[in-house]
């Protein structure tokens, strides 16, 4: 089951960054098509970065371009119930920041969709 749980968060992820990218401009797409197939860092292991330091059950995880660098957003739901988004860099594979998702902007998010 573990195997199939990360075979569809791969799938997510791929078709996060497919389906983002019709968003972004041809130019920005490639720039993110690009910094992917650089990192040799897999969502896989970014995934086990966020949750050595956060445990928890993983809620979603995707590759994204954050200012120009390359990063790998893992949200985490503890024991307790909080969603933290963990951001973890490809090159250097540590956590960069994270932090704990607010419900006021969960329901903002769910607004704006």
């Amino acid at each position: 089951m573990k195997r199939s749980h990360q075979t569809a968060l791969m799938v997510a992820a791929i078709f996060s960054l497919v389906t983002g990218g019709v968003a972004l401009s041809s130019e920005g797409e490639t720039e993110a098509v690009k910094a992917l197939s650089q990192t040799s860092m897999t969502l896989e292991e970014a995934i086990g970065v966020a949750k050595a330091q956060f445990p928890g059950r993983v809620l979603d995880a995707e590759f994204e371009m954050e200012d120009g660098q390359p990063i790998y957003e893992v949200e985490i739901v503890n024991k307790e119930g909080i969603v933290r988004e963990v951001n973890v860099n490809p090159q250097s594979r540590q956590i960069v920041d994270s932090e704990v998702e607010d419900e006021q902007d969960e329901q903002n998010d769910g607004e704006n969709d």
